[in-house]
């Protein structure tokens, strides 16, 4: 009676490495794969993915001038995650910041899976009313306006 006891945990031992063992066979052959870096995507392809744009809310006699660039990175669900800007002066920095995360994009899909990506942006400051951010580099939209 003794040895049929001891041998009972080393099935349950052997049961359990095999039941491990398969869930990771399952999981690796699922096609599961580890995160990968964000994809850059052009400035087109994020314009088709946009839901909802941002915008800048301006303080009580804003008089200044510039613009912002900017990387949105976009996480799989199309929200704005992390927004880098380049810009001499931190007031516009913060202004241009705050309307990018309002951003909403649908997934941005690759083999069928959501994936991160990177998206180019800019913030025009002009002298003259309308302020505005967009999707289009700045040179591009000068161009369009004339």
């Amino acid at each position: 009676m003794t040895a049929r006891v001891a041998l009972f945990p080393l099935r349950e031992q052997r049961a359990s490495v095999a039941i491990f063992l398969m869930v990771i066979t399952i999981w690796t052959l699922s096609g599961c794969r580890p995160a990968t870096a964000p994809v850059k995507i052009s400035q087109a392809e994020a314009e088709n993915l946009l839901v909802r744009s941002g915008t800048m809310v301006l303080p009580q006699g804003f008089n200044k001038m510039g613009f912002v660039d900017a990387e949105l990175h976009v996480d799989t669900e199309g929200n704005v995650k992390d927004v880098e800007a380049n810009s001499s002066d931190p007031t516009l920095t913060d202004i241009a910041v705050t309307a990018f995360k309002k951003y909403k994009f649908r997934p941005y899909l690759v083999n069928g899976r959501p994936v991160e990506c990177l998206i180019s942006g800019t913030a025009n400051f002009p002298r003259l009313l309308p302020v505005n951010v967009s999707l289009r580099p700045l040179k591009y939209r000068l161009s369009q306006s004339y």
